[in-house]
């Protein structure tokens, strides 16, 4: 069997290497980018992760302090005497300020200033975490996109609503731009074939 010429020109040798490297430059630069951009996913999902134990602690940290200041007004004896005097030595410094609160209003008042204390030293806690571990994005918070911020459990690419660089692509995804020859020996997905269709399509070379 003759084999055929993959350059296409008979006897041109510095072609055929030319394209041979042109082509392995291409196949280095796409396994590249795509170990790039799986440990760019990788550092995505662990920030992604992180944003989301940080707000599932917050919200944890909320709902407690909510559901402790419903007891309050089940307490009975001295304790409740302790919550009624707070909760008037509060209200009277809301007055001074120029506040005038029912007793509803003031315990909500007293419930935000706690779920804001709380909150705060959860935060502070879980960026001395952030920051131990690099969980940041390029070294910098403000690098990290708000949508991730506020909706950590969304998905990064839509929220982010860029288009995807080629860097950042997978690698079956790079390949796509490849020359057809130099993909031949990757692992192909299983397409399925119409019914009808008894054999399966061979590639020729060109």
């Amino acid at each position: 069997r003759v084999i055929p010429l993959e350059h296409g020109h008979i006897g041109s040798l510095t072609h055929y290497r030319e394209e041979v490297m042109r082509r392995s430059a291409l196949r280095l630069q796409s396994v590249f980018r795509g170990w790039k951009a799986r440990q760019r996913a990788a550092k995505y999902a662990q920030v992604e992760a992180f944003l989301a134990a940080r707000q599932f602690a917050l919200d944890d940290i909320k709902r407690k302090i909510i559901k402790q200041y419903e007891n309050f007004d089940s307490l009975t004896g001295v304790a409740r005497m302790k919550w009624d005097a707070r909760v008037r030595m509060k209200q009277g410094k809301l007055r001074a300020a120029g506040r005038t609160l029912d007793r509803a209003g003031v315990v909500e008042v007293l419930m935000e200033e706690e779920i804001k204390m709380q909150h705060g030293e959860v935060n502070d806690r879980f960026d001395e975490i952030q920051r131990a571990r690099g969980l940041v994005i390029n070294g910098d918070d403000e690098n990290i996109p708000e949508a991730i911020k506020h909706e950590p459990f969304s998905a990064l690419a839509d929220q982010m609503g860029l288009p995807v660089p080629p860097e950042q692509l997978d690698f079956y995804e790079t390949t796509l731009m490849l020359p057809e020859h130099l993909v031949d020996d990757l692992p192909e997905e299983e397409e399925e074939e119409p019914k009808d269709s008894g054999t399966k399509k061979k590639r020729m070379f060109a």
